[in-house]
């Protein structure tokens, strides 16, 4: 129990709890920004099958035996357990229990000994973390019904995502909204509903608390068209405003 020493680890972009287990290797809870929680078990030693590995958990030694629901693991180094079943641990061993990652030859126990400490930073480190990695965050597409220029809810709530994202990324060098239509119409009237589009997306990040000294809005109306205009949905595809973020290189998150 002495060697019991659960790690924690993180920023607003990930967060790690994990447990070095001596002539094993690693377990660890772990969430990057815009994916699940998972948990991930790495051994440092040869195993000679990754089949029929699963993970349970159970009370401490000391007391009456307790059933759990048994889970599968992927069977592909490192193993990999989803959300449901990481959360499911996460849980159970916030209340005392101990996690087990059994093998055909081996049981590897994941003991809640000075858990509290570690568990409560990791807990505290999901609760902050960003929206989105930069990979969902650095190219947004918005799509409209014909004419209209107004954000839906979801739009919105993307948008406000976007811009917490942003806030916590100090790397972040600007914001790059494009906007456009399809080509139904007059050309005019087009670049001026895309510069309503653009204009309301802008609006939207402002009032989300960006800084409107990153954000750069350009109007294309029906110029660029990423696919042609000859079916309804196609034009759907154009009726568009993009939103890409770019990063400086020596940026540090």
């Amino acid at each position: 129990m002495d060697n019991v020493a659960w790690q924690f680890s993180g920023d607003h972009f990930a967060c790690t709890l994990a447990l070095p287990i001596t002539n094993f290797g690693e377990v660890r809870f772990v969430r990057y920004a815009g994916e699940p929680l998972t948990l991930v078990v790495e051994p440092s030693i040869h195993l000679s099958s990754t089949k029929d590995i699963a993970l349970s958990w159970h009370n401490p030694p000391w007391l009456t035996p307790l059933q759990s629901p048994r889970y599968d693991s992927t069977g592909k180094l490192p193993l990999n357990f989803g959300e449901a079943e990481s959360k499911a641990l996460l849980e159970a061993m916030d209340k005392g229990l101990w996690g087990k990652v059994s093998f055909p030859a081996e049981i590897v126990e994941l003991p809640s000994v000075k858990w509290q400490q570690a568990a409560t930073a990791f807990r505290h480190c999901l609760d902050v973390l960003a929206p989105m990695s930069y990979r969902q965050a650095r190219d947004m597409s918005l799509f409209y019904a014909p004419g209209a220029r107004a954000l839906t809810l979801e739009q919105r709530q993307q948008l406000r995502s976007l811009s917490r994202y942003v806030a916590l990324d100090k790397g972040v060098d600007k914001v790059l909204v494009d906007a456009f239509t399809d080509d139904t119409g007059d050309h005019l009237a087009n670049l001026q509903l895309a510069r309503e589009r653009a204009a309301d997306v802008k609006a939207a990040l402002l009032e989300a608390g960006m800084s409107a000294k990153l954000i750069q809005t350009r109007a294309h109306g029906d110029r660029y068209p990423s696919t042609n205009n000859q079916t309804a949905q196609a034009r759907e595809q154009n009726r568009r405003v993009t939103i890409r973020v770019i990063r400086n290189r020596l940026g540090k998150r």
